[in-house]
């Protein structure tokens, strides 16, 4: 016989054991009645007929405590609610997680020190929960281990939570006489500690606080430096433009009238604006600006190479070679240092001398490098040899991307990864969530499959 998987018993609410439960109803909940639950301390009586219903009906099992469990909790409902519950998940019970109230209310506690007293699921208990059923009045009696495994009460619930606060303060009491020390002993200890914790966070938050104010105090130093390196900026940007202006520039007399005036250097002819007309004066201002370029534009310099002085026409660019040294020598940077190496115009090379005498070709890569702290690996192959890194080619995009000894499963880069995923509604609660190609199987979302399993891990 098979049972649904949200059932949590091995019991199937079919019409034949719903028909079976109304008929117990009736002495269960006769006040009267001798078989009243809720004046029962002990439900063998419920238990036997429960395991004649598993014989007559070919469970080739007995019942389970479980069994029990469910089937009392069945006879504490009423004929109308048994007859539309479909399965024992329409019983309203907490499970820790759900969202809705419990059909069930906690209404006291008794510590039975004989341990006389029986769970509805057929265990002796010494710690009695008395759980009622908010539609029909009807208690029963319970312990916290089948509570905690099955969910009747929420673990939050104020009433539930006292009443295990209790169960704890009795273990305690009891602890304390079983080792001869006074009562109170250990709360004396948690006292102590939570004072010991809060000095530490306290402690913490204080020394917090203080190293902000040092990052603070260390920001202000720090914008108070650059206030006064930009001000030493200006100061020297000033100084040179005056420089430049006084290099540029000197005091000349007029040609015509002798009168002193600031002339360019350059000009061979020094006329005031009230000495020339208006013509006169382009004309000169274009002779004088003449004369300077021709002057500006060549410089000399020192070859790095022959080391001659040569002299070259200045455009906004740097000669180092001279024209003889240009034509078969050429100017290069090294690729493994900052260094820059003449060589052949028609050469090759990338490195320099000494690079080339002190580099060596990396055991992994083949790529050339200076040897540091390995001598067989450059940083990066050494990098991924300490630390069991792969590098693997992305099915996407082909490029190279790094993993670790336990991620072989990965076949894209992160970039790609994101790239293919594609968003698809859950079967269950209709939230879109996102997939893979590849993962054609995923019709639920997370939530809705760790949810089933769970329900599944129950029953």
């Amino acid at each position: 016989m098979s049972r649904p998987k949200s059932d949590f018993t091995n019991i199937i609410m079919d019409e034949n054991f719903k028909k079976f439960v109304i008929k117990e109803i009736h002495s269960a909940q006769d006040t009267n009645g001798i078989l009243y639950i809720s004046r029962l301390s002990s439900y063998e009586i419920y238990h036997e007929t429960l395991q004649k219903y598993f014989e007559i009906n070919n469970y080739n099992k007995k019942p389970t405590q479980t069994d029990y469990l469910g089937f009392l909790l069945l006879l504490t409902y009423s004929e109308e609610m048994i007859k539309k519950f479909n399965n024992f998940s329409d019983l309203k019970l907490s499970f820790n997680n759900i969202r809705e109230e419990s059909d069930f209310e906690d209404i006291g506690l008794v510590i039975d020190e004989s341990q006389t007293s029986t769970c509805i699921c057929n265990v002796n208990i010494k710690y009695v929960h008395k759980f009622i059923n908010k539609y029909t009045g009807v208690s029963f009696q319970i312990g916290s281990i089948c509570n905690e495994r099955y969910g009747l009460i929420s673990k939050n619930d104020p009433k539930y939570k006292s009443n295990c606060q209790k169960i704890k303060e009795y273990q305690e009491r009891q602890k304390e006489l079983n080792e001869g020390k006074p009562i109170g002993y250990y709360e004396e200890i948690r006292k102590a500690k939570k004072k010991e914790k809060f000095k530490k966070n306290l402690e913490k938050i204080l020394n917090k606080k203080f190293k902000e104010q040092e990052k603070l105090m260390i920001i202000e130093k720090n914008q108070q430096k650059l206030q006064q390196q930009e001000e030493e900026k200006l100061m020297a940007l000033e100084d040179s433009y005056t420089k430049k202006i006084y290099n540029i520039s000197h005091y000349k007399k007029c040609f015509l009238c002798q009168k002193e005036g600031l002339y360019n250097k350059y000009c061979k002819k020094t006329i005031c604006n009230k000495c020339v007309n208006n013509k006169d004066k382009n004309k000169i201002n274009s002779i004088n600006n003449e004369i300077f370029k021709k002057k500006r534009e060549y410089k000399e310099d020192d070859c790095i190479n022959c080391e001659k002085k040569f002299i070259y026409r200045y455009k906004s660019i740097l000669k180092r070679l001279c024209n003889n040294c240009e034509i078969n020598n050429k100017i290069y940077k090294c690729e493994l240092c900052p260094n820059e190496f003449i060589d052949d115009i028609n050469s090759s090379d990338i490195f320099c001398n000494e690079c080339d005498d002190k580099s060596k070709n990396c055991l992994n890569c083949k790529n050339k490098f200076i040897p540091n702290t390995d001598l067989f690996r450059c940083d990066l192959c050494k990098y991924r040899f300490v630390n069991k890194i792969k590098v693997k080619n992305c099915q996407e995009c082909d490029d190279e991307f790094e993993i670790k000894d336990n991620e072989n499963w990965k076949t894209y880069c992160g970039i790609c990864f994101k790239n293919n995923l594609s968003s698809v509604k859950c079967n269950v609660c209709s939230l879109s969530f996102k997939k893979l190609p590849s993962q054609e199987w995923r019709k639920t979302c997370t939530d809705c499959y760790y949810k089933s399993k769970k329900n599944y891990s129950v029953v």
